[in-house]
């Protein structure tokens, strides 16, 4: 009797413990973010990443005018966008108790603010003189500094695309580009 009462409370203990894991399991897999949720944290995201490539677009849309006002209004437009977008994006809550979209997007910023502040802020300087201080070595210089930063801006795309993706393989959502 004694070893009959012992097994029944084994076996309760058993049951109840599958129980419990089984819950846990269940709330567990409940508590994932739905996909809804990753698009939306992906839309706020992407969408600060678009705003500083429009301010870079514009930017190097003035480079082809050689306007110097409109060159600088729109090299301070694109450095206020990215310092903006930083800022937004480092204020964003870690997704899913993981921070690696977030701080991959913040890398790619950072490439986007250090292009600014060195290879177009001296194209910038070389494409705001008058017709008689641009000279051939200047001329030279630009194109290199125009190469460099398609060179950077394709590379930091890329790293942003390659991030997205995996999150929303992740996540379960697809994304249209």
């Amino acid at each position: 009797m004694k070893n009959s009462t012992l097994n029944k409370g084994k076996q309760l203990v058993k049951a109840t413990t599958v129980s419990l894991i089984s819950v846990f399991i269940i709330g567990a897999s409940g508590c994932k973010p739905s996909p809804d949720e990753a698009v939306a944290y992906n839309e706020k995201i992407i969408r600060e990443q678009k705003a500083i490539v429009e301010k870079i677009n514009e930017l190097d849309f003035t480079l082809s005018t050689y306007k110097p006002t409109e060159m600088d209004v729109a090299y301070n437009n694109a450095y206020k966008q990215v310092i903006a977008s930083i800022s937004t994006v480092k204020s964003l809550e870690d997704f899913d108790g993981k921070s690696e979209f977030k701080d991959a997007a913040l890398q790619v910023f950072d490439i986007y603010k250090l292009t600014l502040e060195v290879e177009y802020k001296e194209l910038v300087g070389l494409l705001k003189k008058s017709d008689e201080e641009y000279t051939l070595e200047d001329e030279e210089r630009a194109k290199k500094l125009y190469m460099d930063i398609a060179e950077k801006l394709n590379n930091a795309y890329e790293d942003i695309i390659a991030v997205q993706s995996a999150f929303a393989e992740k996540y379960r959502f697809t994304l249209s580009h």
